[in-house]
């Protein structure tokens, strides 16, 4: 979700940044993020079922054993690590590339647009 975010939204900030203040632009967001508030109270939350699990008397796990067994297995690690190296180098782009590009002399909607196949390529 959030890389198709950066796809979608990016283009039309930039484009209302563009038409008016980042007030207004800030003003249409809320807006925005007041809809999709109202409109999760009528979403279904899914209901919940018994997992199937090797134990053999079904005991729930406790969030400190579950944590614990994470922790000990090296599988978890290595795929912290790629989500973190990941999460770091989009979160470098789309940090300095804006401000990179307008140096470089290209306008707003340039940048914007690299952001959103920064975000679609993300995917």
């Amino acid at each position: 979700a959030g890389s198709f975010g950066m796809f979608a939204i990016i283009p039309g900030a930039e484009a209302l940044l563009s038409a008016f203040d980042w007030q207004t632009a800030l003003q249409v967001f809320a807006l925005a993020c007041s809809l999709m508030v109202a409109f999760s109270v009528f979403m279904k939350t899914a209901e919940g079922h018994q997992a199937h699990s090797n134990n053999e008397d079904n005991a729930p796990t406790s969030v400190k054993d579950a944590l614990k067994e994470a922790f000990s297995h090296k599988g978890y690690w290595l795929i912290h690590a790629g989500f973190f190296v990941c999460g770091f180098h989009v979160m470098f782009i789309a940090t300095h590339l804006p401000s990179y590009l307008g140096d470089k002399g290209l306008a707003a909607s340039s940048a914007a647009m690299a952001l959103a196949y920064v975000g679609i390529f993300n995917i």
